[in-house]
């Protein structure tokens, strides 16, 4: 049984290791979890995050290559320019190795861990270049509490203030009854749908969620029973249905789909709602459509070129880089892309639905070309609120938001709404 210890301690004994012994730190380290989070002496507002990895039969490299750096991964913090924050170093005496950064207190990221050899993917002269490659051949922390309780979004590192993710942690016990469909598309991918119906002996009346990338939401992170549940808890007010829609596999056929596809977005709206619809005890009582990233796009599209079908849309790090032509994601997208703009412009001013937006604080270009669109959209008449996060390009912190949102609290977990519906 590993000796009790407190936090700063145990950071201690790791930053300032010399010839540590290895079995005695590594329980200490386990029976904590990981990372350990302590607070910065040097700013209140702010929490050290300390990263730890060391090898065991089931994480050693594949290949049986030597060992040659460990880094991690942590969503938009050590990626990209900030690469070199994910470098981890050893203590010596021991296979430990580990590395810190500096947070706001309120910081989630998703993370992984990347032990490469001397040639593996994205590695050049000891450092690591960020690639897709990259968090492709990493892998989760095993030590970290929310993979420990089975968390669809593997390991976060979540500082003090961060939302709790445990109502996504199953199972989940509401029952939901999902009908697949597929509706083909003029010139173009068909969609393929889920529809997640609540128990309908319950007598609330049930509005319908619309959301895309439904690989993720429907099936992985089972919205619709995670929504029920809320519900029936009590921290969610209303029900909803969920209308997942895939995404194809490929990113640039993704990208196609999404982006720009009025006559998705055409069929979505006709066929798929009309059998939607027959499929519902009753009409809906309100229409939310949702999305993240190219899904964000799709959705701020949905309401601008179909205004009267929703009556929210919840749009978080939307790709407002997207221009007609692309065939895959540009590598520069610092520079303001007047095509979403001009669809919020011409949305005309009856029945706009109200427009929920967010972006991460650490999205880097991504985050003021946003803030961008959504001045052009409240200068356009859309009724519209915007927020930013302590957070990157992550699914935890959507989910959270999504959560947030649909409840409609304002809760204190999360940033407080600031109402952009008159331009400032």
């Amino acid at each position: 049984m590993p000796e009790s210890i407190s936090p700063d301690d145990l950071r201690r004994r790791i930053i300032d290791a010399d010839d540590a012994d290895h079995h005695e730190l590594t329980a200490l380290i386990d029976a904590h979890g990981t990372p350990l989070v302590t607070d910065d002496p040097d700013d209140p507002d702010r929490q050290r995050m300390l990263f730890t990895w060391w090898p065991d039969r089931t994480q050693a490299l594949r290949d049986g290559k030597e060992i040659a750096g460990v880094y991690v991964w942590v969503n938009r913090l050590t990626d990209k320019e900030h690469a070199d924050a994910g470098l981890m170093s050893r203590i010596r005496g021991t296979e430990i190795w580990f590395a810190e950064i500096s947070v706001p207190r309120d910081t989630m990221a998703g993370y992984r861990i990347y032990p490469f050899a001397a040639d593996g993917p994205g590695v050049t002269d000891g450092k690591v270049a960020y690639s897709r490659a990259v968090v492709a051949h990493a892998h989760f922390d095993t030590r970290n509490p929310l993979v420990r309780s089975k968390s669809p979004f593997g390991s976060v590192a979540q500082g003090a203030a961060a939302p709790a993710l445990d109502h996504w942690i199953g199972p989940h016990e509401a029952t939901v009854t999902d009908t697949t469909g597929e509706v083909a598309v003029e010139a173009g991918a068909p969609i393929r749908y889920r529809l997640s119906i609540p128990d309908t002996t319950d007598p609330t009346p049930i509005n319908l969620l619309i959301t895309f990338d439904a690989e993720k939401w429907s099936d992985r992170y089972q919205l619709a029973h995670v929504l029920e549940q809320h519900h029936r808890q009590g921290r969610l007010a209303e029900r909803y249905a969920v209308l997942g829609v895939y995404s194809p596999a490929d990113s640039g056929d993704r990208l196609r789909f999404l982006g720009g596809n009025r006559e998705m977005l055409a069929a979505l709206t006709s066929a798929v709602l009309e059998e939607v619809h027959r499929l519902l005890p009753a009409a809906p009582a309100a229409t939310v459509v949702a999305g993240q990233s190219l899904g964000g796009l799709a959705a701020l599209t949905f309401g601008a070129w179909h205004p009267g079908v929703a009556d929210r849309v919840l749009a978080y790090s939307p790709s407002v880089w997207f221009r007609p032509g692309l065939d895959a994601r540009p590598v520069e997208v610092s520079g303001r892309q007047e095509w979403i703009h001009d669809q919020l412009r011409t949305a005309g001013p009856d029945s706009l639905p109200q427009l929920h937006v967010a972006v991460g604080d650490f999205e880097g270009e991504l985050a003021p070309n946003v803030a961008d669109a959504v001045d052009t959209a409240g200068e356009a008449g859309f009724p519209v609120s915007f927020r930013t996060y302590s957070g990157g390009h992550d699914d935890c912190w959507w989910a959270a938001m999504l959560l947030d949102d649909l409840a409609a609290t304002g809760g204190p977990d999360l940033p407080d709404d600031t109402d952009t519906g008159s331009p400032t």
